[in-house]
């Protein structure tokens, strides 16, 4: 689909088109944008921008796209308008941005920092505008150190927020109805020296998966009160062959978990149990079409 290799992208909530971070083979890096047509269908747009060391990338509902720098310590918003590519507010985050999400609304946004474990959160203007609302220090790991927070997210009613490390440790904190800020942190440690590459909500938001995408494995948890309680027979299998999950996603009624092994270029589907959580692989792989394949982006249009 794209002309180089990807480095990361994202999708628009309303399934009208993808941007994406690809890189050259002069190692350089372009912001590219691709329509998505009825049916899915990807189609490049002659859109291209230079960025310099990008990270994570997300696009809102209002179709505003910010981009991390993990060198520079910012998140970039940038606007497709008329056919081109223009430059929004620019922000600084906290140390090595690594994953970045907007509030359903658009309104606000939210920036994950491996460097000093923090979550910097930005209200959002209409026109591109980024202004500082909250820098949530999260906990120490069960080692001491800071947390190296690589992937956010927000449940599907927005009042959840969960962080997942490099270290195996998983947060999951409380959205503010008022003004989108965090709160009221939990921690648990999924497993030791586990590489949690992506975390996702189920519809309800009562239930959290993560997976370890060094040794394998889906780690489910059940959300009572804001605590988080392992479920029965988690860490559910992703079988024997080595490499774990690199990206997750689930279908709208919750009875499906699509899950990406990145070594195995495949993604597998899981059924899953909507009032009990667990999930089980039901036998159905396709192939990823790609070698060493990382995120899955699930739009809801298609």
């Amino acid at each position: 689909m794209f002309p180089f290799g990807v480095g990361n992208f994202a999708g628009k909530p309303d399934g009208t088109f993808l941007a994406a971070i690809t890189i050259t083979p002069q190692a350089t890096s372009n912001f590219q944008i691709a329509n998505i047509a009825s049916g899915g269908a990807i189609s490049l747009q002659p859109l291209t921008s230079a960025l310099a060391t990008p990270g994570g990338i997300a696009i809102s509902s209002k179709g505003m796209i910010a981009v991390t720098d993990s060198n520079d310590a910012t998140v970039q918003l940038f606007l497709v308008q008329n056919n081109g590519i223009f430059t929004g507010g620019t922000a600084a985050t906290g140390g090595f941005p690594q994953d970045v999400t907007f509030s359903a609304d658009g309104k606000t946004l939210y920036v994950g920092n491996d460097g000093d474990g923090s979550v910097s959160v930005f209200s959002v203007s209409d026109a591109g505008g980024l202004q500082p609302a909250q820098t949530a220090k999260f906990p120490a790991t069960s080692s001491g150190f800071s947390p190296a927070i690589v992937r956010i997210r927000l449940s599907p009613s927005g009042s959840k927020f969960a962080a997942t490390t490099l270290d195996g440790t998983l947060y999951v904190a409380d959205v503010s109805g008022t003004d989108q800020t965090l709160s009221n942190i939990q921690q648990i440690q999924a497993a030791n020296l586990a590489n949690l590459e992506e975390v996702i909500f189920d519809p309800s938001g009562r239930y959290i998966y993560t997976g370890d995408q060094d040794n394998g494995g889906i780690y489910g948890f059940s959300i009572v009160s804001g605590n988080l309680t392992p479920l029965p027979n988690s860490p559910f299998s992703t079988g024997t062959l080595p490499g774990g999950p690199s990206g997750m996603a689930i279908n709208s009624a919750g009875d499906r978990v699509y899950v990406v092994l990145g070594a195995q270029s495949a993604i597998f589907t899981y059924s899953r149990d909507t009032n009990t959580g667990q999930i089980t692989a039901n036998g159905d792989v396709v192939s990823s079409g790609g070698f060493l394949a990382g995120r899955i982006v699930r739009v809801t249009a298609h």
